[in-house]
């Protein structure tokens, strides 16, 4: 697990600037950073890599150079077949000069199998790979996007990092995306490809680039989707087949020259990823929970996690969270994010619990996309719910929402915290796209009519690697964590998929294919709690703790000088929300974890 930052330029970078560009991101590679440089008429190729140590600890360090000196990677994250892959290369002819590195193993999947290498690799992943012999770059992001990959190309020169920032470093003009506002606006954060800056982009997950350096030409393509063809239509060869291939992706990808933790929420998806570890971990498990105090008690679910935690005699630890705890690192955490977010902030506190301790987590992200997340097909199921919705919306906005309900009745019912019509009230320039049509866009694409398929689908598109993902991996890396998500396996992905939607998802059971695949391992009184999740009490805050910040960032004064939202805004939402006539506390939050971000950013 990696940082890595390179680019395309007319001017060699020189050795002061590359120093500076590796410091900003130091905390995704502590353990040592190295660089590599070429020079080709008038272009100045130049890698950088940061190393967190996890995979061949003495032979592992980038940027990796093959033995004939022609092909150069860096890369951030893990292959966990990368010992079967290094085998058919040796069968192949291949030599390697390390012991045992993935890195080195990617560098001669693409010499022997170029683009077609992707997906042969069960892992997460974004690197990027200098082709000397075809004066190209190769890039590339798993399939999921668990691991980032930012680029820009300005002035034909080419950038790209593992994290925005870094971009900013080599003085591109920071000029906010206001399509990429509105999109924040409807959904808390910024779809890809988009970023929030006009001139920087982010890789789409399951997709990859060519660069050819001496054309100054770029194309990107996508490599996997989502696969509903295959059915499995019987309950019991569903189960049995998760517990088999859950169990084999938990071993897998727990793999690692490092001691490796678990997060330990008391849900179902950490319970499972602790349950299935503790078959083969030699040591005693290390587990890490959140607790809360205060008006966050109602948070709490320690209990849960003890029980299993005493289940499974895991070494476990708990850090104790209150509201004055978790808003003091709001700064630093909009700083690693990157870009605006307005979602779920505690899971900052457990990669914090982590460091030092260990360097590796296992997290469940994923498990919720998998199985169902929580009956969110069911708006598409149930007439009933379709039509409290359609006139939910009409009550406020009567034209607006019948034209978009008409235009896009697919996309309409996705939930957003922002309707477009709003949007077109709030920003001062209006004409975007509205959300409506991007989840539109999606449900075409998924060629699916079922929605308990079309769901899972847009997740994966969405909010899965836009918002998730990127939270965990900028939160993890901010403590040089490597946080790695079984659930993600690729295998996995394409078992749960392949299960006939009916069995996969019931609703009024949430959940119950993976209860049910585990209900031996996992304590019967977390079988059926509702699920809670870190939802934070924003309504309260904005009244209370962030009542400054709120009337500062959100008031007429500042807006009027930002010149991107409505002056009307204090007007319209905060004032009905302090007096308690109207909840916009949603709409609020999101408004104002934009301002923190832009205070941050664009008035450094």
């Amino acid at each position: 697990m990696c940082g890595f930052i390179g680019s395309i330029t007319k001017n060699k970078l020189s050795d002061t600037f590359i120093e500076e560009l590796n410091n900003l991101q130091h905390h995704r590679g502590p353990d040592g950073n190295s660089f590599y440089r070429d020079s080709l008429k008038e272009n100045h190729i130049t890698l950088l890599h940061q190393r967190l140590s996890i995979i061949d600890l003495a032979d592992g360090s980038q940027p990796m150079i093959n033995m004939d000196k022609d092909t150069i990677i860096v890369f951030n994250g893990e292959i966990f077949n990368h010992q079967e892959l290094r085998r058919d290369l040796i069968s192949k002819g291949y030599e390697f000069s390390t012991n045992h590195s993935d890195t080195e193993v990617l560098l001669y999947m693409y010499t022997e199998y170029k683009e077609k290498m992707l997906l042969q690799l069960n892992g997460m992943f974004s690197f990027i790979i200098y082709d000397k012999n075809n004066n190209q770059l190769f890039g590339a992001r798993d399939r999921t996007g668990i691991k980032p990959l930012y680029y820009s190309f300005e002035n034909n020169q080419f950038y790209f990092a593992s994290e925005l920032k870094t971009l900013l470093k080599f003085g591109l003009k920071k000029e906010i995306n206001l399509q990429s506002v509105s999109d924040y606006l409807s959904f808390q954060f910024v779809p890809a490809p988009n970023t929030i800056f006009k001139n920087i982009n982010k890789l789409e997950s399951a997709n990859y680039f060519i660069f050819n350096i001496e054309k100054n030409h770029l194309n990107i393509k996508k490599y996997w989707d989502l696969d509903f063809s295959e059915k499995i239509t019987d309950k019991k060869e569903a189960i049995l087949r998760i517990r088999e291939q859950f169990s084999s992706s938990v071993k897998l990808w727990s793999l690692s020259d490092v001691e490796v933790g678990a997060s330990l929420s008391g849900g179902l998806d950490s319970t499972s990823i602790v349950a299935n570890y503790s078959k083969f971990s030699e040591n005693r498990i290390k587990t890490y929970t959140l607790g809360f105090e205060g008006n966050l008690k109602n948070l709490d679910e320690r209990k849960y996690a003890n029980l299993v935690a005493k289940k499974y005699n895991t070494q476990h630890s708990e850090f104790i969270l209150t509201e004055k705890k978790l808003l003091n690192e709001l700064d630093d955490m909009i700083y690693h994010l990157d870009e605006p977010y307005a979602g779920g902030l505690p899971s900052w506190y457990i990669y914090k619990m982590m460091k030092g301790d260990v360097k590796v987590a296992l997290t469940g992200s994923g498990g919720d996309e998998l199985f169902g997340n929580y009956n969110k097909s069911l708006i598409y199921n149930s007439k009933l719910i379709k039509l409290k919705k359609v006139l939910s919306s009409v009550k406020g906005n009567g034209f607006t929402a019948m034209r978009n309900y008409i235009k896009y009745p697919k996309g309409f019912f996705y939930h957003k915290y922002f309707r477009g019509d709003e949007i077109n009230n709030i920003l001062l320039t209006n004409g975007f796209r509205n959300p409506e049509k991007i989840i539109e866009n999606l449900i075409v694409d998924s060629s699916e009519s079922d929605y308990k398929n079309i769901v899972p689908y847009i997740d994966f598109k969405m909010q899965l690697p836009e918002e998730f993902l990127n939270m965990t991996d900028k939160f993890s890396m901010a403590h040089s964590i490597e946080a790695r998500v079984p659930f993600l396996d690729p295998n996995m992905i394409k078992l749960v998929m392949s299960i006939d939607s009916n069995i996969r998802i019931k609703h009024n059971d949430p959940k119950y294919l993976l209860k049910e695949s585990f209900k031996d391992l996992i304590p019967s009184e977390l079988i059926n709690k509702p699920k809670s999740g870190f939802i934070v009490p924003e309504a309260e805050w904005i009244k209370t703790i962030l009542k400054d910040k709120v009337e500062y960032f959100l008031g007429e004064e500042y807006l009027i000088k930002q010149n991107i939202f409505n002056k009307n805004i204090y007007k319209e939402y905060v004032i009905p929300h302090m007096k308690g006539n109207k909840d916009n506390h949603w709409q609020i939050w999101t408004l104002l974890m934009f301002q923190l971000w832009y205070e941050q950013f664009m008035e450094c």
